[in-house]
C-alpha cells in the first residue's frame, strides 16, 4: 500500500512539473516574429509589440504626449540605445514650435538640452558610420514668430549628450540648401556644403565642424551636391512597391494587390478603414511582414494624415494601429534587432 501511495505521489509531482514547464514555455514570446514600434496618438509614447499584437509594451508615455499629428526625426541611434524625434506642440496654434523628444530604449529622458530650444524646424541625422553622434539643425524662434537664425549642433549621446561642436548662421533654415553630410569620424569631424537661395545668392560655403569644438566656414566655388529637404508635410502617393529582396510586388490602392514573382500568384491585401488613394509600405528585411500607410488625397497635392496597419505577405494577418504621419521613421517602423527590450 505504501509503495502504491509513493508511486502516486511521484506521478503527481511529475505531472505538476510537466504542466509548469509546459505553461512556462507557452508564456514565452514568439521570437520568430519581429517587433514593430509606432507612436500612439491615443496613449502617447511608443508602442512596441509583435505584428500580431502579442508581447506589447509601452515606453515614454510620460515623455511623448498623446494627440500629436505624428513624429518626425531620425529614430533609433546606430547602437539602438537612443530614440530621437520631434513634433509640433499640440497646444500651439498657427506656425507652432517644434518640441524634441530624446529617450533611451527604456523610455527615460536623455539629453535634456534638446527640450529647451524653441525652434520652428528640426533636421537631424545620426552618424552614418555607427556612432551615437547626432547632427541637429534648427532655427531659433522667439515669441513664436521672430526667427533668430539657424544652429548646427553635434551631440555625443554616448557621453551624456556632450556638445562636441556648434555652428551658427544668420540664415533662416528655409532659405538655404544643405548638402549631404560627410561623416569623417576617423578625423573627428563632419563636413557639408551650404548654398543660400534667397539673399547672398550664388555664394557657396564648405562647413567643417571638428569634435574639439572648432568650426570653419570656407567660401568655395559652385559644388555639385544634392540639396536636403528639412521636412516633408505631404507624401507623394505611391501605387507600387517592391520588397527588399525583390520577391514581392505590391501595386494599386483599393484593392492593393501583392504578387509573388516566383509563382506569379496574386493576393488582395486587407484594406484600411479609411484612405483610398495613397499608400506606402515599410517591409521587414525577410519580407514576411509589412507596415502599410494609407491616406486620402487632399486639395492641391499630397495626402492627408495616413492610417497605420500591419499585415504579412500572405495577407492573413491584419491589424490597424491608428493615425500617423507620412514621414517614417520614426512615427512607425521595425524595431532594430540590436535593441535590448527590458523584461515585462
Amino acid at each position: 500500500m505504501k509503495n502504491i501511495t509513493r508511486l502516486a505521489t511521484i506521478l503527481l509531482i511529475i505531472f505538476v512539473l510537466g504542466s509548469s514547464t509546459s505553461l512556462s514555455v507557452q508564456a514565452q514570446p514568439d521570437i520568430t516574429q519581429p517587433y514593430l514600434y509606432y507612436y500612439s496618438q491615443l496613449l502617447g509614447g511608443l508602442i512596441i509589440e509583435h505584428p500580431d499584437g502579442t508581447d506589447t509594451r509601452q515606453i515614454a508615455a510620460d515623455v511623448i504626449p498623446p494627440n500629436l499629428s505624428g513624429l518626425i526625426g531620425p529614430a533609433w541611434s546606430p547602437s539602438g540605445k537612443y530614440f530621437v524625434a520631434f513634433a509640433k506642440d499640440p497646444v500651439q496654434t498657427g506656425i507652432g514650435n517644434r518640441t524634441a523628444y530624446a529617450i533611451d530604449s527604456n523610455g527615460q529622458k536623455v539629453v535634456l538640452s534638446l527640450y529647451e530650444v524653441a525652434t520652428k524646424y528640426f533636421f537631424t541625422e545620426w552618424s552614418l558610420t555607427g556612432e551615437d553622434i547626432l547632427l541637429v539643425v534648427g532655427n531659433h524662434v522667439q515669441n513664436n514668430s521672430i526667427e533668430l537664425g539657424t544652429f548646427f549642433w553635434l551631440i555625443d549621446f554616448e557621453h551624456n549628450g556632450k556638445l562636441l561642436a556648434e555652428f551658427a548662421t544668420s540664415y533662416d533654415i528655409g532659405i538655404f540648401d544643405l548638402s549631404t553630410i560627410n561623416w569623417d569620424i576617423a578625423n573627428q569631424k563632419v563636413q557639408f556644403y551650404l548654398a543660400a537661395n534667397a539673399y547672398d545668392f550664388g555664394s557657396h560655403y564648405r562647413i567643417t565642424m571638428h569634435f574639439d569644438g572648432t568650426t570653419l566656414r570656407e567660401p568655395v566655388a559652385l559644388e555639385a551636391f544634392i540639396p536636403r529637404n528639412f521636412e516633408s508635410n505631404n507624401h507623394v502617393s505611391e501605387s507600387y512597391s517592391v520588397s527588399p529582396q525583390g520577391t514581392y510586388e505590391a501595386h494599386g490602392y483599393h484593392p492593393s494587390l501583392l504578387t509573388d514573382i516566383r509563382t506569379n500568384q496574386t493576393i488582395e491585401l486587407p484594406n484600411h478603414s479609411q484612405g483610398k488613394s495613397c499608400r506606402s509600405y515599410l517591409w521587414t528585411e525577410d519580407e514576411k511582414y509589412m507596415i502599410t500607410l494609407d491616406g486620402t488625397l487632399v486639395a492641391g497635392h499630397g495626402c492627408g494624415d495616413p492610417v497605420l496597419g500591419v499585415t504579412n505577405s500572405q495577407g492573413s494577418l491584419w491589424r490597424e494601429l491608428g493615425n500617423c504621419s507620412w514621414v517614417a521613421p520614426p512615427c512607425a517602423g521595425w524595431l532594430p534587432q540590436n535593441i535590448e527590450l527590458a523584461p515585462k
